[in-house]
């Protein structure tokens, strides 16, 4: 999702937007911006009834989502003002995404929600791209013998006096003893490729991850609403999560410790678990 606030706005050559692409903090229709996230989902009444498609503000309108390659989720009628001639049904409130196919459910009141407009709700399916592997080359430096860095190093810096009679440069010189140190080093101590994962946490269940989105989601109504009965039940998951989670992590690094056959084996355990440095 792309982050700040967005408008579609008349201008002279048809529409401009301040933005589809989130650039005007001070727009009217909010949407969100998460970087792990490639989509764009953007809610909001546009002021246009998207039920005439003859008007040329409606045409002009639509070719603008078109050309963002965004598209319009469709939908009923969205707001029901009182006229003299009775009620009026417009298509006002709208969801404009970036692919129809993620759209899981889309949803309205069969009743206005506030002023006339109906509460449109949306799931969409946020496709997360897979974690890139963070890997760096680093050398086991307890590993080397003092006495095979000597034996590798001695005939080679030998080789390099006779060098500095002739060779004036130091710049030249430099690169060479550098050279002579790598060259060692990966003989003695070659460097490793190793890649970082997150430690897995599997006394995380699915009754606590569940627990956890709960959590989560009491928080964010809460934000948009800011009803006490949201932010107490919140509070009672955060701590209901926090205890069991200090629990199962505890089982957990106890049934391990007691798998281990000797001492060695159970400090080995503990650094897995990150519990100790090497």
């Amino acid at each position: 999702m792309r982050d700040g606030d967005a408008g579609l706005h008349p201008s002279s050559r048809g529409y401009t937007s301040t933005s589809l692409h989130a650039r005007d903090q001070r727009s009217t229709t909010r949407f969100i911006r998460r970087e792990k996230y490639n989509h764009t989902v953007l809610p909001g009444d546009f002021n246009h009834n998207l039920l005439v498609s003859s008007q040329s503000e409606i045409v002009k309108f639509r070719r603008h989502i078109e050309n963002s390659s965004l598209c319009v989720v469709p939908s009923d009628p969205t707001h029901h003002p009182m006229t003299k001639d009775g009620i009026k049904h417009t298509w006002l409130d709208v969801y404009i995404v970036d692919d129809l196919r993620s759209v899981v459910e889309y949803t309205k009141s069969s009743t206005p929600f506030i002023v006339a407009h109906d509460l449109i709700e949306l799931k969409y399916k946020f496709y997360k791209p897979p974690a890139t592997v963070r890997s760096f080359a680093s050398r086991h430096l307890n590993s080397i013998s003092n006495h095979n860095l000597l034996t590798a190093l001695s005939p080679r810096l030998a080789d390099m006096v006779t060098h500095t009679t002739t060779d004036t440069d130091v710049q030249q010189r430099t690169e060479r003893f550098t050279r002579v140190l790598l060259d060692c080093y990966n003989n003695v101590a070659p460097l490793r490729n190793y890649s970082v994962s997150t430690r897995s946490r599997s006394w995380v269940s699915a009754e606590i991850r569940d627990m956890i989105k709960q959590r989560d989601r009491a928080y964010r109504h809460f934000c948009m609403t800011e009803d006490i009965t949201d932010i107490t039940a919140y509070r009672r998951l955060r701590s209901e999560i926090k205890v069991l989670l200090d629990d199962k992590k505890r089982d957990y690094i106890v049934q391990k410790l007691r798998a281990a056959d000797d001492c060695k084996q159970k400090w080995t355990v503990l650094r897995k678990l990150g519990l100790m440095n090497d």
